[in-house]
C-alpha cells in the first residue's frame, strides 16, 4: 500500500539537488523511485562508493 509522502510534491516540484539518508526500511528507494530523477548515486552500494572514494572529483564529471 502507498502512502503518499508529504515531502514527495515538495521534491518533485524542485529544481535543487537532495541528499537522502536514514533507517533502512523507511522508504528511501520507494520515494526515488516515485520521483524518477535524473541522476541517482547511491553511495550505500559499496563498488559505487569505493569508486568515489578513489577519485572524489568523478561526481563533478557526473553532473557536468
Amino acid at each position: 500500500m502507498f502512502i503518499k509522502r508529504s515531502l514527495q510534491n515538495l521534491l518533485k516540484s524542485s529544481k535543487k539537488s537532495v541528499l537522502l539518508l536514514g533507517p533502512r526500511q523507511t522508504g528511501k528507494s520507494s520515494l526515488i523511485q516515485k520521483l524518477k530523477p535524473d541522476l541517482t548515486i547511491n553511495l550505500a552500494d559499496q563498488v559505487t562508493f569505493l569508486e568515489f572514494s578513489r577519485n572524489p572529483n568523478e561526481l563533478r564529471e557526473r553532473l557536468e
